[in-house]
């Protein structure tokens, strides 16, 4: 069961009309329990009496309802990971994994919302370190998954991938995920990886489209670092990007290098349906009724 909630912060990425009818349908009922409300900007027309700002000041809610599907959930996690706001996503039309609470259901069941009958998940997130020897470039949270992948579809790249210090294999293929339970069911099972329960703690590393029908998904221990560069090769101008959780890539330099850990906070995923993972695996998969 999750805390009774005196605030609520509604968050879109972008303005649509699903959103905005749903936005306005939430803050209705949120005003006639006198719920206190945090709207992000974009959302700011669903009631001009409510204070409006950025996600930042949407965090300071008690809980955070996103409208929208996997993308937003997955930015709005990230942050909220850091100040350990649980959020819930309202499904606006998505194929997601993660926004799978209808508008419905949720305004429905608003009051068991509000008295804390709900339950939060507690998700492993990755670090993400851009590296140029001992130098950290930069340092990204990943809910989903980091991707090191060629930029270019002239020819397969090389990335070398190392577990604590120990040589694990070169894979040639497009490029490399490395991947958080929660993100076993995104990119990761496209690539042919493994399905994880979100409540075991572990890294998978599957390559895109490898070269050798001997390159397979490899489940790695959660508490181990993951490194992956690129090979240089003579007369060959490879390029590679790394990727964490579906943002547009971010060219890596020929002595840059990506080191993968778990993080040190986890993401909090809020529940009211009741649905557990595979009812949603079963139902987004199609794998047919339950018995």
């Amino acid at each position: 069961m999750g805390n009774s909630l005196s605030s609520i912060g509604l968050y879109a990425r972008g303005v649509s009309e699903e959103a905005l009818a749903v936005g306005r349908q939430l803050c209705a009922a949120l005003a006639a329990r006198s719920v206190a409300v945090r709207l992000h900007r974009v959302l700011a027309e669903c009631n001009p009496e409510a204070p409006a700002g950025d996600l930042d000041f949407v965090l300071g809610a008690d809980l955070v309802m996103v409208l929208g599907g996997d993308g937003a959930l997955l930015g709005v996690a990230r942050q909220a990971a850091l100040k350990g706001t649980p959020v819930l996503g309202v499904d606006v039309g998505s194929f997601g994994f993660l926004a799978d609470e209808k508008p419905g259901p949720v305004i429905e069941r608003l009051d068991d919302l509000l008295a804390g009958r709900y339950a939060v998940e507690e998700r492993m997130m990755l670090e993400v370190e851009v590296r140029r020897g001992e130098e950290v470039v930069e340092r990204h949270l990943a809910l989903n998954d980091a991707v090191v992948a060629r930029q270019a579809y002239r020819h397969l790249a090389r990335l070398h991938c190392e577990v604590d210090g120990h040589y694990l294999a070169t894979f040639t293929a497009d490029g490399v995920i490395v991947s958080t339970p929660t993100g076993s069911t995104a990119y990761n099972l496209s690539a042919g990886g493994p399905i994880v329960d979100p409540r075991v703690d572990c890294i998978v590393v599957a390559a895109i489209c490898p070269h050798t029908l001997y390159s397979r998904p490899v489940v790695i221990d959660a508490g181990a670092e993951i490194q992956l560069w690129l090979e240089p090769r003579p007369g060959r101008d490879d390029e590679v990007g790394l990727t964490v959780d579906g943002l547009p890539p971010r060219p890596l330099a020929e002595d840059e290098f990506v080191v993968v850990r778990r993080a040190g906070c986890r993401a909090r995923l809020a529940h009211l349906c009741g649905i557990n993972f595979f009812d949603r695996l079963r139902h987004k998969l199609n794998w047919g009724a339950a018995r």
